[in-house]
C-alpha cells in the first residue's frame, strides 16, 4: 500500500489523510452512520420491480446519470429516463444510460459502458452493498480525505494512482475503526455534506 503521494504540488501522507477522515467521522452521529448503499440498492430494486428491468440495469442507469447530481436529482433523472428516454442530463451520460438499458444486464458489460472510476465504483457499491471492501471516491469523499472542500475541476484532474491512494486510505482507516470501508465512506460523506460550508 502506498503511504504517501503527491497531490497538487504537496506531499500527502497516509497518516494525514487518515486523520482527516477520522476527524469527520468523529463529528458524525447516528443519523450519519447508516448503510446508505443498502438504501440506494433498495431504490434500484424498486426500479427493477416497477419497470421490469434487471437490478443491475437499474443500478447502471442510476450510476450513469449520477455525475454532477445530488442523490434526489439522480433518482429523478433515472426515473424520467426509464419512463421517457430523456434523462435530463448531458448527452454523454444519457448515451451511457441508453446503452445500459439495451444491454442484457451483464455486470461486466455495464461496467464497460460506464468506464469512469467513480461511476463504476458507485455502480458496484449500489449493486453489492454487502461487499464491504469497495469505496467510492467522489468529490465529497476526496474533500473529507483532504480536510477541505475541493472544486469539481480539482476532482476531475485526479490520477489513477491518487484515486487508489485515497481509496486504500479509507480502507486502512476503516480497519482501524473496526467498521466496513463502505460504511466509513458513506458516514463521512453524509456528515461532510451537512457541514461543508465550514470547509469552503
Amino acid at each position: 500500500m502506498i503511504t504517501r503521494i503527491q497531490y497538487k504540488g504537496n506531499t500527502l501522507s497516509r497518516t494525514k489523510v487518515k486523520n482527516n477522515i477520522l476527524k469527520i467521522y468523529s463529528l458524525s452521529d447516528k443519523s450519519d452512520r447508516y448503510d446508505w448503499y443498502a438504501e440506494a440498492h433498495a431504490f434500484c430494486k424498486s426500479l427493477s420491480s416497477d419497470y421490469d428491468i434487471p437490478v443491475s440495469v437499474a443500478c447502471g442507469i442510476v450510476s450513469a446519470l449520477s455525475p454532477l447530481k445530488s442523490w434526489e436529482q439522480n433518482k429523478k433523472c433515472a426515473i424520467q429516463f426509464i419512463e421517457t428516454g430523456d434523462g435530463k442530463h448531458m448527452k454523454a451520460f444519457v448515451k451511457k444510460a441508453e446503452d445500459i438499458i439495451n444491454c442484457d444486464g451483464c455486470e461486466d458489460c455495464i461496467k464497460s459502458i460506464l468506464k469512469g472510476r467513480k461511476i463504476v465504483s458507485f455502480f458496484e457499491n449500489m449493486l453489492h452493498p454487502d461487499k464491504a471492501d469497495m469505496v467510492t471516491i467522489d468529490r465529497h469523499a476526496l474533500s473529507v480525505a483532504l480536510g477541505r472542500w475541493i472544486k469539481e475541476e480539482d476532482y476531475a484532474s485526479m490520477t489513477n494512482n491518487q484515486y487508489n491512494f485515497f481509496r486504500d486510505t479509507y480502507k486502512y482507516t476503516a480497519n482501524i475503526l473496526g467498521i466496513s470501508p463502505i460504511l466509513l465512506q458513506s458516514s463521512t460523506w453524509e456528515r461532510f455534506r451537512k457541514i461543508k460550508q465550514n470547509y469552503r
